[in-house]
């Protein structure tokens, strides 16, 4: 299997590589077609959302990311949050 090369989908956001969350997700899913990815929404009040994301190889490894957005900053600030996390 050829193994996913993630330079043919960078973009540059101001100025710096940058790879969109789809391809993040494609590079996971082609790589560890088994992997687990759970969201989970922390806190949602005032207009600020606040997402913690797991990732679980099936071979054992795991890491856990976060995210956090306001209503102030993007309308959709609940989506923004947990695509962050």
């Amino acid at each position: 299997m050829e193994s996913f090369d993630a330079s043919k989908y960078l973009t540059k956001v101001n100025g710096r590589d940058y790879l969109e969350v789809k391809w993040r997700l494609l590079w996971l899913r082609t790589e560890h077609p088994e992997a687990s990815v759970v969201t989970e929404m922390v806190k949602l009040d005032d207009g600020m959302a606040v997402f913690k994301a797991r990732i679980t190889l099936p071979g054992g490894g795991e890491a856990t990311g976060w995210g956090s957005e306001t209503a102030s900053d993007f309308a959709d600030f609940i989506e923004k949050a947990e695509t962050k996390a």
